[in-house]
């Protein structure tokens, strides 16, 4: 959670509306995601819930909604397909259409 903190003073200067096209909450949102994106790719041990709060979500539910929301799968699926298409190059990747969509 500090990370995140660390970077609001920022998220105002890079991510105002003129420059990403969406709020400041909505660039933070989707940072947080992508981050967690990141995570369950690269720790298959870490727990959903570890990387939700690692992410700075407030719960495993929360982040698990909001996942789904900018991804269109819930994180235990991305996981998975992650380390499908790791393990096989002939696999496609769901695609991600729901970044700015609420």
């Amino acid at each position: 959670m500090a990370k995140w903190a660390a970077c609001l003073s920022q998220v105002s200067r890079c991510s105002s509306n003129r420059n990403t096209g969406t709020s400041p909450a909505v660039y933070v949102t989707s940072r947080r995601v992508e981050f967690a994106k990141r995570m369950l790719q690269d720790d298959p041990r870490a727990s959903v819930t570890e990387i939700a709060i690692e992410s700075g979500f407030s719960s495993s539910q929360h982040f698990a909604t909001v996942f789904k929301r900018y991804t269109g799968v819930n994180p235990k699926d991305f996981r998975t397909a992650s380390s499908r298409r790791d393990a096989s190059p002939s696999y496609t990747a769901f695609a991600v259409g729901k970044i700015f969509q609420r």
